[in-house]
């Protein structure tokens, strides 16, 4: 997954896409294709992965130090698109 202005992080088994302005419908509907839903809560994508029944609301940086996470994608996106047709 390749979004350009947008940092992406695996925490846990849960991709997160931070950073999506609420004017960029064209991404949003990209990553809604995909299997991403909106956290509210959070002002960011998700992919849940595997269903779980943890349901502790948590920060950014709580998630972080319980699950681990590993950030994919930062900024700038090559020139690769966010769907291959």
């Amino acid at each position: 997954i390749f979004v350009d202005g947008a940092d992406i992080e695996i925490i846990g088994s849960w991709i997160w896409v931070w950073g999506i302005k609420w004017n960029e419908k064209d991404k949003h509907e990209q990553l809604k294709k995909i299997g991403l839903t909106y956290a509210k809560g959070k002002k960011a994508w998700c992919y849940k992965g595997t269903e779980s029944k943890w349901r502790k609301n948590m920060t950014k940086d709580e998630m972080r130090a319980t699950f681990g996470s590993e950030k994919v994608g930062v900024g700038k996106a090559p020139n690769k698109p966010l769907l291959e047709d």
